[in-house]
């Protein structure tokens, strides 16, 4: 048989290894939202939200639940950037959520909102990722995994976490 398509022992999905060549190949810029980093989104905030369940859960854990979610290796390494992202910087985000949402402390969030809010957060912060595609990508996760409110508190705590004049152009 043809064993091209064989990764077994393929150590790419290592969340642990080179950050920096990870930084490179996935930080190019999205002019629209890419269909397919959408499902490492959705698995960094499956991660995300299993952390909130259980904080003592492993990173062993986490590495194999993004194993067994994302197939393609470069979509897990971006899922993990995100993860690792949001965990390592996680008081830092908090504190910025909560600062730009009314009236709304962490704790009263939805859980699924406060997670989506981590996620769109750190990309703001920490990758070239337009403001909109962003935005737009929260957005959808919030349709997918909130409730009926999620997309519109999700929106308006982004919108004021932003000022217009930091808005990276699309």
């Amino acid at each position: 048989g043809n064993t091209t398509g064989n990764t077994t022992g393929n150590t790419t999905g290592n969340t642990t290894g080179n950050e920096d060549e990870k930084d490179v190949e996935m930080t190019t810029t999205e002019d629209r939202p890419d269909p397919r980093r959408r499902q490492g989104r959705e698995a960094a905030l499956q991660a995300l939200y299993q952390i909130d369940l259980n904080p003592e859960m492993p990173q062993s854990a986490l590495g194999d639940f993004l194993d067994e979610e994302v197939d393609d290796p470069q979509l897990r390494a971006f899922a993990g950037q995100l993860l690792k992202g949001v965990t390592t910087r996680q008081a830092e985000l908090d504190r910025r959520i909560e600062s730009h949402s009314d009236n709304w402390s962490l704790e009263r969030m939805a859980g699924t909102d406060r997670n989506i809010l981590r996620l769109a957060t750190w990309e703001l912060l920490h990758s070239d990722v337009p403001f909109r595609v962003v935005l737009d990508e929260a957005v959808e996760l919030a349709k997918t995994f909130g409730d009926a409110r999620s997309p519109d508190f999700v929106n308006g705590v982004l919108d004021a976490l932003v000022p217009e004049t930091d808005r990276v152009p699309v």
